[in-house]
C-alpha cells in the first residue's frame, strides 16, 4: 500500500489535511469519504530526496501557463457570484491551487489587500502572470461593480487567445520543419557537396556563375573561419530575440506575420474578438466610450 497526501472538509466546513495508506488514489477517496471528510485533493506522496526537491524547486519556479490562469479566473469569478468574502476566497484559491508559483502570488495579493491594496494594485504586481489588459479590466469591473461580468469577459478572453495561439502554432509547424530541413540540406550542400566539385571547377577555368561563386565563397569561409560563423549567427538570434521583445519589434512581426496566408487571418480574428470583448466589458462596467 502507498501513502496519500490528502486536503478535505470536515463535517463542521474546516479543512484539514493528513496521510492516509491506500492502494490507490480513488481507494483513498473512498477511505475518507467513509470517514465523513469531504477530499478536496488526494496524491501520493513523494519520497523525500535530492531528486524531489529539486522537482520541486523547478516546479516553483516555472511560470503560470494559460490553462491554469483560465481555471484560476473561472475559480474566482464562481467564489465572487457564492458571495465569498474577498479575502476568504483568495485564501481558497490558494488552498486549491496545484501550481508553487501561483500559491505564493495568491498569499502576497492576499496580503496586498488585507493591507488596504485594491484588485488592482494587488494583482498588477505581479505582471508575468496578470497582463495590463487582465489587471485593467479587475479595475473596471472593481469600480463599476460588475466584477462578475468583467470575468466571464476575461475568461472568454484568455481561452479564445490560447486557442489561437495553439492555432497558429499548428499552422506554422509545417512551415518551421519546411525551414529547418532547407537550412539542413544547404548546409549539407556548403560542406559536403561544394567541395567534391570546387577543384574540378577550378581545374577547367571555366567561367562559374555568380550564385556558384558566391556559394565557394560561403564554403571557404565555413572551413577557414568557423568559428566566427558560429559567433554570428548566436549574436543574430540574440539580437533578434530581444529586438522583438520591444514594441516596435513585436508590431513588425505581428505586422508581417499577419500579411501570411494561413496565420494572418487568425491573427486578425482574435484582434477584432479581443477588441469586441474589451468594448462590452467597458460598456457593462458603464464606462462612456464616447
Amino acid at each position: 500500500m502507498a501513502k496519500f497526501s490528502y486536503r478535505a472538509i470536515t463535517d463542521a466546513g474546516k479543512t484539514t489535511t493528513g496521510e492516509i495508506e491506500a492502494d490507490s488514489v480513488e481507494k483513498a477517496g473512498s477511505l475518507l469519504a467513509a470517514q465523513g471528510y469531504i477530499p478536496t485533493k488526494v496524491r501520493a506522496k513523494r519520497s523525500a530526496g535530492s531528486s524531489a526537491q529539486l522537482r520541486s524547486a523547478l516546479d516553483f519556479l516555472s511560470p503560470v501557463k494559460i490553462p491554469e490562469l483560465i481555471l484560476f479566473t473561472k475559480q474566482f469569478n464562481t467564489l465572487i457570484r457564492a458571495g465569498v468574502p474577498m479575502l476568504s476566497l483568495l485564501k481558497v484559491l490558494e488552498e486549491q491551487s496545484e501550481h508553487p508559483g501561483l500559491r505564493r502570488i495568491l498569499d502576497t495579493i492576499h496580503q496586498d489587500i488585507k493591507e488596504g491594496a485594491s484588485l488592482y494594485e494587488a494583482f498588477r504586481r505581479h505582471p508575468k502572470v496578470f497582463s495590463p489588459l487582465y489587471c485593467h479590466m479587475l479595475r473596471a469591473g472593481e469600480a463599476s461593480g460588475a466584477l462578475n461580468e468583467v470575468l466571464d469577459r476575461l475568461t472568454y478572453i484568455i481561452e479564445h487567445e490560447y486557442k489561437v495561439k495553439s492555432d497558429i502554432k499548428s499552422a506554422m509547424m509545417y512551415p518551421i520543419i519546411v525551414v529547418c530541413f532547407l537550412f539542413v540540406a544547404f548546409m549539407v550542400l556548403l560542406t559536403a557537396v561544394i567541395p567534391r566539385f570546387a577543384g574540378i571547377f577550378k581545374g577547367a577555368g571555366l567561367k562559374l556563375p555568380l550564385p556558384t561563386q558566391i556559394c565557394l565563397l560561403m564554403h571557404e569561409f565555413l572551413i577557414n573561419y568557423w568559428y566566427i560563423a558560429i559567433c554570428i549567427l548566436v549574436v543574430g538570434i540574440g539580437a533578434l530575440y530581444f529586438y522583438l521583445k520591444t514594441d516596435q519589434g513585436k508590431y513588425t512581426f505581428y505586422a508581417a506575420v499577419m500579411k501570411l496566408p494561413l496565420v494572418g487571418p487568425l491573427f486578425r480574428k482574435s484582434a477584432i474578438s479581443r477588441f469586441a470583448s474589451i468594448f462590452a466589458i467597458l460598456q457593462a462596467s458603464g464606462v462612456d466610450i464616447l
